[in-house]
This record gives C-alpha cells, sequence and structure tokens, in this order.
C-alpha cells in the first residue's frame, strides 16, 4: 500500500496555524496559502451584492483579499464579473483599516442615536465615492457627515450620479464592501437594532444595483437573515442570487494539500504526492505558491487515496468505525452539515500532536479523534464570540447524553431565570452582549430550542428528538453512546 513518509508528514501537520487567527489572517501574509474553492468564485464577483456563510467559512478573508488586492487570482476573479473597467475595492465597515474609512462598532452605536441606519450607511457610501472637495468630504467628523447627509437628501443624489460618471470615465469599478455586521448594535430589535441596520444596507445593495460604476458587497452569516431583515420591497432579487461560502468535502481536502505543500519542508509531500500518485505539483508563474494538481482537488477517489496513505483506511482497526476520509469531516460538521475549515485545518493538527512517534502512519486514529475534540473547542469558543448566550444556556446541558427528548434539556433550564437575564440593561456585566436570534425574548425554553436549530447547535430528529453535532457536542460536554468523548 502507498505511503507518505511518516514522520516527515506529521511534522508539516504540526506546523498547521495554531491559532484561530492563523487559518484566515491577513491575506497578505496567506499568499502561498490561498486556497479558493470553485464555489467561492462568485463571492468575488462585483456583481454579487450579498455573500453569506457560517462562522470561518472565509467571509472577512475575502473582504481582506479584495481590500488587499491580494494577488492576481483574486484581482482577476473579481474583474472577471459582470462590470466594465479595473475593480478596485473599498473597505466600508469591517475590521479596522488604520484608516478613518468608516466609524468604530462604538461610534456607529452612537451615531444610532441621531441618524437612522439608512442615514449612517448613506454617509458611508458617500465618503467613499465622493471626491474629497465635495460638500460631504469637507467635513471632519462622522456625525457632521451624516447630518449633512440627511440634511441634503437632492444634492446627494446628484452627487451619486456624478460619482458614477466620474468613475466610468475613468475605467473603474467601485467596490464597497461590509463585514462584521454584529458589531453594529447590542441588540436585535428596535429601530437601533440589528434587524433595522442590515434591513437598511440590504435595501440600498438592492438600490445601488442600478449604478453601473460601483456597488455594495455585504458579507454577512446566513441566521442573521431572517423574515423581519428582509422585509423590504423586493429582498427576494437578493436574497435568491446571494453567494454560499460553503466547503463541501473535496474543498477542505483541497485546502490541506495547499497548506501542506507550501510550507517550509513542504517539498518532501509534493515530490510523494509524484511518485506514489502521479500527481505532479506545479509553481505559480511568479514563482510564488505551489499548486496542486486539479485532480488532487476535484476526484474524490484520489482524494480518498492521498489521504489513507496519510492516515490508513479505518477509523479503528477495521470497517466498523467507518472510513478516515469521510468520518473526518462528518464528525465537524454542524446540523446544517457545513464544516468550517478552521475546524477541518485544526482537527488535522491535532491529530498529528496526538500521534505516537513510532507509528507506521503519519497520523493515527486515536489522534483523528483527539484533534476532532480540540477542534470542536475551537468551535465552542467561536460560537461564545458570537452567542455569548449560548455558552450559559449549554452550560447547563453539560453531562447529558444525546440524543434525546427536548424535555430532559428543558428541565435543565428550569432554575435558569432566562427572561430576566436576557432582558437585563446592556451595562449589566452579566448582559449576553450581543443580540438574539430572530424574535427570542428568552420567555420560553422552545424558543431557545428553535434559536439553537437555526445556528446549527441543535438538530431535531425526525421523531422529535433532539441530536447535537460533535463539533458542538463534545465542547460543550455532552455525551453520545459510542461517540467521541466530550472534552472535560
Amino acid at each position: 500500500m502507498s505511503e507518505f513518509t511518516p514522520k516527515a508528514l506529521r511534522t508539516l501537520c504540526r506546523s498547521l496555524p495554531g491559532s484561530v487567527e492563523g487559518y484566515f489572517g491577513h491575506p497578505q501574509l496567506q499568499n502561498s496559502h490561498l486556497y479558493l474553492p470553485s464555489s467561492h468564485l462568485r463571492a468575488l464577483d462585483p456583481k454579487a451584492p450579498l455573500v453569506v456563510g457560517m462562522r470561518g467559512a472565509g467571509k472577512t478573508f475575502w473582504w481582506q483579499a479584495l481590500f488587499n488586492n491580494l494577488n492576481r487570482a483574486v484581482q482577476a476573479a473579481a474583474t472577471a464579473g459582470r462590470v466594465h473597467g479595473r475593480v478596485v475595492a473599498r473597505a466600508c465597515f469591517g475590521e479596522r483599516t488604520g484608516q478613518d474609512d468608516f466609524p468604530t462598532p462604538a461610534l456607529f452605536r452612537d451615531l444610532l442615536n441621531t441618524f437612522s441606519p439608512e442615514e449612517i450607511w448613506r454617509t458611508i457610501i458617500g465618503f467613499h465615492l465622493f471626491e474629497s472637495q465635495s460638500a460631504l468630504g469637507t467635513l471632519s467628523s462622522w456625525s457632521q457627515r451624516a447630518a449633512w447627509t440627511r440634511d441634503n437628501v437632492e444634492p446627494f443624489e446628484s452627487e451619486l450620479r456624478s460619482a458614477n460618471q466620474t468613475l466610468r470615465t475613468a475605467g473603474e469599478f467601485r467596490l464597497l464592501m461590509f463585514d462584521a455586521m454584529d458589531t453594529t448594535s447590542r441588540q436585535w430589535q428596535g429601530d437601533k437594532g440589528l434587524q433595522a441596520i442590515l434591513r437598511a444596507l440590504l435595501a440600498l445593495a438592492l438600490e445601488f444595483r442600478n449604478y453601473s460604476a460601483f456597488g455594495l458587497k455585504v458579507f454577512v452569516r446566513q441566521d442573521m437573515l431572517d423574515s423581519q431583515v428582509l422585509a423590504f420591497p423586493d429582498a427576494s432579487k437578493l436574497y435568491n442570487n446571494k453567494v454560499e461560502l460553503t466547503w463541501p468535502r473535496r474543498e477542505l481536502y483541497g485546502l490541506l494539500w495547499q497548506y501542506l505543500g507550501n510550507q517550509a519542508e513542504g517539498e518532501t509531500f509534493r515530490n510523494e504526492c509524484h511518485s506514489l500518485f502521479q500527481q505532479r505539483w506545479q509553481q505559480a508563474e511568479d514563482g510564488g505558491a505551489w499548486l496542486a494538481p486539479p485532480a488532487m482537488n476535484q476526484d474524490e477517489d484520489l482524494q480518498e487515496k492521498v489521504f489513507i496513505a496519510m492516515a490508513g483506511r479505518w477509523m479503528g482497526h477495521n470497517q466498523r468505525r467507518g472510513k478516515t476520509y469521510s468520518w473526518l469531516p462528518n464528525h465537524l460538521a454542524d446540523a446544517h452539515a457545513q464544516t468550517s475549515p478552521r475546524s477541518f485545518l485544526a482537527a488535522v493538527l491535532g491529530a498529528a500532536e496526538n500521534t505516537p512517534e513510532d507509528n507506521r502512519l503519519a497520523l493515527h486514529f486515536d489522534g483523528i479523534k483527539r484533534g476532532v475534540q480540540k477542534a470542536s473547542q475551537i468551535r465552542v469558543a467561536e460560537m461564545a464570540e458570537d452567542y455569548p448566550w449560548v455558552e450559559k444556556v449549554m452550560e447547563r446541558l453539560r453531562g447529558e447524553v444525546v440524543p434525546c427528548e427536548f424535555g430532559r434539556l428543558a428541565e435543565k433550564w428550569s432554575s435558569l431565570d432566562i427572561l430576566g437575564w436576557v432582558t437585563r440593561p446592556d451595562d449589566d456585566d452579566s448582559n449576553p452582549g450581543r443580540p438574539l436570534p430572530g424574535n427570542l425574548t428568552g420567555s420560553d425554553p422552545k424558543e431557545f430550542r428553535e434559536a439553537l436549530i437555526q445556528i446549527g447547535i441543535f438538530q431535531s430528529l425526525h421523531d422529535g428528538r433532539i441530536n447535537i453535532p460533535d463539533v458542538y457536542r463534545i465542547g460543550f460536554g455532552l455525551g453520545r453512546r459510542g461517540g467521541v468523548r466530550p472534552v472535560r
């Protein structure tokens, strides 16, 4: 049977990024690791205004990549969109750029005390489109700019038309990008809530599709797009044409090959791909990244053979535990069958760290199980950042065994003052600090069940019982008969 040199490949796997930030850090530092799934190409299209994906799917990474003009691959994908002229991307909200390009989250929330979400978004858009000598460009603060936008509706529209013509004449398409929507507010509903803020931005993204020389691109989590957010005319035109950032199994393994082949000692892996599987890597024309042969990224039968050479065929001593190639991504998927590339790479790293040095293969099946535990801890930590309330609610379920009847879980929550806790003022230290999804009020445990189903933690089975995918179950400390042990 074909096998990689175990120690060398294990060392490569141990050099995978060891932190959440390491997987998709600033793109200019990750050129050699850039992997563009075919399904993500449309996300770079300037004429695709809405990009959705789970946490860790790559929304912020592509936002950064476009803003930083990462490399020719990204720029070519963007320019291939249905636009005329070169694409120039501007960061209009998201991670700080070191410049006064848009209000900070704290300032944005303060502006909401005086201005509507639409007025704030129009102000930011105008700031990135109008020339510095325009009336808006001469003002020094965001509150002054927002006041001008509010009080000068007709001049603002005139400036938009003028900017569009100026850009067309210059042969430029200006792409205005928005990310990190969840930082704009600490509440979900109301005039200052996330629903209203996101609804206003998406309505503008649809409206401005009529301009030929500029457009908006909004990166957002799928769970944020509820019926109230999409309650504006013709919202279906935007939503039905959204780009979804998904990572099917073959793309996860394609990303892994890209990392392994471009590590400092990646030559050994590349050479053995050729000698064992007749797959010859090619270096990019600019002498930078090494590119895996297309078959290694597209042919799942070949991918499985490559991974078998790394980790063996079975998740045990025989077929009873399943195949390593499918077992790993399956046990990292959420309730919507979506797997984060961060979780996948973290699991491979953990598998290498927990494989004995004298193992015949680079990865041992018990090491892979430990890797899934590591990935689950990272995933749970990410979820706690997005939804601090989840950690407290799930803590009450620690030690339970799933699948189980929902009534057992509801009993665990019975002593929790859900309604009082959720409705505490924002300045209370025990407040969740981030908006709750949908219309969740905290008055009924069933609301939490539906919310946890919506964000992919709970899975409702056909018989009504609740299951929790391993990627969350393990990290939250719940058990499953015959499953990977939870983290204690």
